[in-house]
């Protein structure tokens, strides 16, 4: 699944998982089958829908705004999944998106800025060096002085907060005046999450 997100005019985020793969579905046997077919990578097959999608929305959108694309090593059903191949998958991964041209690239994780593959660096700080592009890192940064760490030694240069945006709005600001955002609390997303009900949360816990 690709999902092209707008921001309001301004840009766009590619939404590209490393997704899924069940070995008895039919996307699985069409892949195996180019792979014995075409010699080549089982990686370049899925790596080919990728870049695809993100060429053919750079060109709709003509330069006119920038376009970033998201991605994860990660699949929906094992927070646990790494890339086989590690570094050398990681080479080919962001060296293929780079040839395309997003404007940025946005690395998703569920384990937040946790060392891969006993390298003594995270994902982000890996997309960086490779493509050499605009990189967003998320993961525990609504902890300021992580997230200050992190920009100071150029191991990304944007950062994505999600929790702390959702527990405080006002995060940016609050930071910025050297004051303490409200903290998250699991309670404001359940008993499940969307606005409606974080903002009951805030109503009745934040006076």
């Amino acid at each position: 699944m690709v999902l092209v997100v707008p921001w309001g005019g301004r840009g766009g985020l590619i939404e590209a998982p490393y997704y899924a793969n069940n070995e008895s579905s039919p996307h699985s046997r069409a892949v195996q089958h180019a792979v014995l077919s075409t010699k080549v990578s089982y990686l370049q097959i899925r790596l080919r829908f990728h870049c695809e999608v993100l060429s053919a929305v750079l060109e709709a959108v003509g330069g006119s705004v920038p376009v970033g694309i998201r991605i994860s090593q990660t699949k929906v059903n094992n927070f646990e999944y790494q890339w086989p191949g590690q570094e050398q998958d990681a080479k080919e991964i962001f060296s293929a998106l780079k040839s395309v041209g997003p404007t940025y690239i946005h690395i998703s994780t569920h384990k937040g800025l946790e060392e891969v593959w006993k390298s003594g660096r995270h994902l982000a700080d890996w997309a960086k060096e490779i493509w050499g592009g605009p990189t967003i890192a998320c993961g525990g940064l609504h902890d300021p002085i992580h997230a200050e760490k992190l920009l100071k030694e150029g191991k990304a240069d944007f950062i994505a907060i999600g929790k702390g945006a959702l527990a405080d709005p006002e995060w940016p600001k609050k930071v910025s005046a050297d004051l303490t955002p409200t903290a998250f609390d699991p309670g404001m997303i359940k008993p499940y999450a969307n606005l409606q009900n974080t903002l009951d949360w805030r109503e009745n816990n934040t006076h």
